[in-house]
C-alpha cells in the first residue's frame, strides 16, 4: 500500500490516479475491518474552474509549508505572479526551485514567485528550501491538480496583474527559462 501512494505521488497526473487513490482507501478501510460500501459523487464538469491561456485563474486558499499559515492568491491581485508547480521528491526539483529563486530575485518587485510542492510532506519540503535557501513562499499545491490542470510536474503557471494566465508551461527543457523569462518581461513591460 505504501508503494502505491508514493507511486501515486511521484508518477505523472493519469486519467486512473482518482480511482487507484480511491481504491487504496477503500483497500485500507476493508484492512481495519470497516466493509462499508463507498458511494463515489461525481463533481460535475461544469462546476470545475480550470486555469486556461488568456482567462482569470482560479482562486484558492493553499498552506503555506514553510511558516504554516494560510494563503489566498486573490491577495496578490496587481502584480503579476508565477506558479511553479513541482514535486520535491523529483530530480528536477533543485534546478527548478535555483530558477524560481532567480526570477524572485531578479523581478521581485514586479513578480510574486510561489513554489506550488504537488504533495503535502512538510518535512520534505522545508529542508529542501533550506537548502537551496529559498527567498519566496512554498505552498500545499496538491489540491490544486484538478483546477491548474496538473498533468506532470513541473509545470509553470504566469499570471499577470489582474490575474489573467499569461503562460501555461509544461516540463522542463533548455527552453523552458528562457521561454518563461520572455513572456515574465512582457507581462511586466504590460502591467
Amino acid at each position: 500500500m505504501r508503494q502505491v501512494k508514493t507511486q501515486s505521488e511521484i508518477m505523472s497526473q493519469t486519467p486512473y490516479r482518482d480511482a487507484i487513490i480511491q481504491t487504496t482507501k477503500r483497500l485500507d478501510n476493508i484492512l481495519k475491518g470497516d466493509s462499508a460500501e463507498t458511494v463515489v459523487m461525481p463533481v460535475s464538469a461544469t462546476s470545475l474552474q480550470t486555469a486556461k491561456l488568456g482567462y482569470k485563474a482560479p482562486d484558492f486558499i493553499a498552506q503555506n509549508m514553510l511558516k504554516q499559515e494560510s494563503f489566498r492568491l486573490a491577495k496578490l491581485e496587481g502584480k503579476s505572479v508565477l506558479l511553479v508547480f513541482y514535486n520535491p521528491k523529483s530530480p528536477l526539483s533543485t534546478e527548478i526551485l535555483d530558477f524560481a529563486r532567480t526570477m524572485q530575485t531578479n523581478h521581485g518587485d514586479s513578480v510574486t514567485v510561489l513554489g506550488m510542492s504537488v504533495i503535502d510532506d512538510s518535512e520534505i519540503v522545508k529542508k529542501q528550501a533550506e537548502a537551496a535557501k529559498i527567498n519566496f513562499a512554498v505552498l500545499n499545491g496538491s489540491g490544486l491538480r484538478s483546477s491548474y490542470g496538473l498533468e506532470s510536474t513541473p509545470k509553470i503557471v504566469l499570471l499577470d496583474a489582474k490575474g489573467i494566465v499569461r503562460l501555461n508551461c509544461l516540463g522542463w527543457g533548455q527552453e523552458t527559462q528562457s521561454e518563461i523569462t520572455s513572456e515574465l518581461k512582457r507581462t511586466i513591460d504590460k502591467d
